[in-house]
């Protein structure tokens, strides 16, 4: 088989054998025909810019990176998803704080009854956890930092927003979740049918209710960050915390999730340049379980 003489051609060439897509599955993708991005591939023909972007967000990352990275390493074959991975990234990504002073505080005890009960509870796939848990455990952080400015509560209430903000109603995100369950979640194919961006894997009204949920939390975010931030033990955290909120998506902005993703992961690595140990363990531990 020809070798692509562009970097270009080169990169669509990896990134759409990585995901196990053919040629022809990509053309129906972005509406081209097949013989099209054999020639874009080819080098023979460049793409226009619009095409350059729907090839860019289909396979979810931002146009730049399309062009400028190296994606002959990327290899979905050997990709095994399983509950504990799932629950062991969560660890990782979203961090808890308590201590035994934090636990003297009654309405953090109590906050952080109810914060166990919904981690104790992700131990099950099939649990569900209660809207109403994450809203009584907030309120309860809430009267902590008001009363006793109990610093952990202000991380532990941004904690429960950025978990509440990955389970809202999501039809694609269910898909996926059973596919772990059922032992489904492995190799290309699994990457090709729930984390190519297709159409089938959009619903608009639910990107419209997460936007609404990211715009609604937005003061309260900002205000558990500028808490931690007064004081010098809780900086690292804070930082890690903001880096996060654009990684995940809890942020309102007229960008799209690509760039907010990409934006988040330019200040998590600046952050991990300065120490911080979050940051860290983020980049260590949660982009490789």
């Amino acid at each position: 088989m020809a070798q692509p003489k562009n970097k270009l051609g080169k990169n669509i060439r990896d990134l759409r054998k990585a995901h196990g897509e053919t040629q022809e599955e990509l053309g129906r993708a972005i509406n081209v025909e097949h013989n099209t991005i054999s020639m874009y591939e080819s080098g023979e023909r460049e793409p226009a810019l619009q095409t350059l972007q729907a090839i860019a967000s289909h396979y979810g990352y931002p146009l730049d990176q399309l062009i400028r990275d190296d994606f002959s390493e990327l290899d979905f074959s050997k990709i095994a998803l399983t509950w504990e991975n799932i629950v062991a990234m969560i660890e990782v990504i979203c961090p808890l704080l308590v201590s035994d002073k934090a636990l003297k505080d009654p309405h953090f005890a109590k906050g952080y009854e109810y914060t166990r009960k919904i981690v104790d509870g992700f131990q099950t796939p099939e649990n569900v956890v209660m809207r109403s848990i994450f809203e009584r455990a907030i309120e309860e952080y809430s009267e902590s930092l008001e009363k006793s400015e109990t610093m952990e509560s202000a991380v532990n209430i941004l904690w429960l927003i950025y978990i509440l903000y990955t389970l809202l109603p999501d039809e694609h995100s269910i898909k996926v979740g059973k596919a772990i369950l059922y032992g489904k979640a492995y190799g290309k194919e699994f990457v090709k049918n729930y984390f190519l961006k297709n159409s089938e894997n959009v619903n608009k009204e639910e990107e419209t209710n997460k936007k609404l949920y990211a715009r609604d939390m937005s003061e309260c975010i900002l205000a558990c960050i500028e808490i931690l931030k007064s004081s010098p033990e809780y900086n690292h955290i804070a930082d890690y915390y903001l880096a996060l909120r654009y990684i995940i998506g809890v942020v309102d902005t007229d960008y799209g999730q690509e760039i907010n993703t990409i934006i988040g992961m330019e200040i998590m690595l600046s952050y991990l340049s300065l120490g911080n140990p979050y940051a860290f363990a983020y980049i260590e531990k949660a982009l490789f379980l």
